[in-house]
């Protein structure tokens, strides 16, 4: 049997943190200049398991355009990213 990527999720760990730093990156384009770690760094997953809460049926026209802009956010970081969309939100991170 194989094994999911993204297996439902046993336990949450809260770790204690200090305040975000500012990472010095003033050069970046966009918003990358407002961005902050942790003092544990950087969030990092093998894989990231995203969950996207669906859509019913009768859905109205800004439903329809969130999920789309969604859909397309997700496209675009898949290629930075190692994403997995996920039907259950228990095996989501994300």
């Amino acid at each position: 049997m194989e094994r999911s990527p993204c297996p439902p999720v046993q336990a949450v760990k809260v770790v204690e943190s200090r305040p975000l730093r500012r990472m010095g990156v003033s050069s970046a384009p966009g918003y990358g200049s407002g961005l902050a770690a942790t003092s544990l760094g950087w969030p990092t997953l093998l894989r990231w398991c995203v969950w996207v809460q669906p859509v019913d049926g009768d859905a109205d026209r800004w439903e329809r355009r969130w999920l789309t802009a969604v859909n397309a956010a997700l496209e675009t970081w898949s290629d930075i990213l190692p994403i997995t969309r996920v039907s259950a939100r228990e095996q989501a991170q994300v």
